[in-house]
């Protein structure tokens, strides 16, 4: 072996524990920078495939969502985000998540990005109390979820406390109602992946 040679080697196989997942970057990120890459890749399919997976992604661009907004066009290894969503249906396919399980998934990112659009305020005249004004977007998040629009408004501005035997409900302010929101995008990002 000569000095500076490099060893001669080849990868056969590996194995992953632990991984970072930042889960900060899935309701917020840096105008130069991106999200995730399954959001722009949802996007970036083909209306079909959107309708398919939810009918409110229809027509849906990076600027329909808050958490996605307007970000910087890359190619990812010289393909754009529509050719990345079909390779990784095709991946997913491979692995055995397919059909209903894939739909699933893909549903799950949906309602990540359609939870940055839920827009909250105060209630006129009680600023501890809560609304939520975008009213379309949070019924599209219930049938989207499978959830009574009602019981998902309630869980985003109040909270259940007990003490001791008895339960009661706190109403929550519009920015711990945010908050709310936003940490249920990250958990439900989180536990896709």
């Amino acid at each position: 072996k000569k000095p500076g040679d490099r060893p001669r080697s080849a990868l056969v196989g590996s194995t992953c524990e632990v991984f970072l997942l930042e889960k900060s970057r899935v309701v917020l990120h840096d105008d130069t920078e991106r999200t995730y890459h399954a959001f722009y890749q949802l996007l970036a399919a083909p209306d079909d495939k959107k309708a398919e997976i939810w009918k409110g992604l229809k027509g849906s661009r990076n600027e329909s969502f808050a958490y996605v907004g307007t970000s910087p066009y890359i190619l990812i290894d010289g393909k754009e985000d529509s050719a990345h969503f079909i390779e990784t249906n095709a991946a997913l396919d491979l692995v055995g998540i397919s059909g209903e399980k894939k739909l699933t998934l893909w549903r799950a990112i949906a309602a990540c990005l359609q939870l940055g659009n839920l827009t909250f305020v105060p209630k006129p005249g009680d600023e501890d109390r809560t609304v939520i004004t975008s009213t379309k977007e949070l019924k599209d998040l219930a049938e989207l979820i499978g959830c009574d629009h009602d019981v998902l408004e309630k869980a985003f501005t109040e909270r259940t406390m007990t003490a001791r035997t008895e339960q009661y409900k706190v109403p929550l302010r519009f920015d711990l109602a945010k908050e709310y929101a936003d940490a249920f995008a990250k958990e439900i990002y989180a536990k896709t992946f």
